[in-house]
């Protein structure tokens, strides 16, 4: 089965990738920069990622056996988690390219 590349104006194979409008913005690109002159690797990023999801998934998870008061802040603190994942991921990317 052949992969289909969606071109983003690279004529270098292995650089056609999906456009994501934020990576394009200053601040990613800002992060990025950041966090490559700490010497942090794309793997260590996705750890990171894997952590988050798991402390989101072990809260929501949590909230089911916390009383009323507690649950709240429980699911907010997954939904805190949750895009703070995507945003890890999207810069594990923007330093392996």
């Amino acid at each position: 089965m052949e992969q289909q590349e969606i071109s983003t104006g690279s004529s270098e194979r292995g650089l056609n990738r999906r456009a994501i409008p934020q990576r394009s913005t200053r601040w990613a690109a800002r992060t990025a920069d950041t966090l490559a002159a700490m010497r942090l690797t794309p793997n260590a990023i996705s750890v990171l990622s894997v952590v988050v999801s798991a402390l989101a998934a072990c809260l929501l998870v949590g909230s089911a056996w916390v009383g009323d008061g507690t649950r709240i802040w429980f699911l907010v603190g997954a939904a805190l988690l949750l895009p703070l994942r995507l945003l890890c991921n999207m810069l594990d990317g923007m330093l392996a390219v």
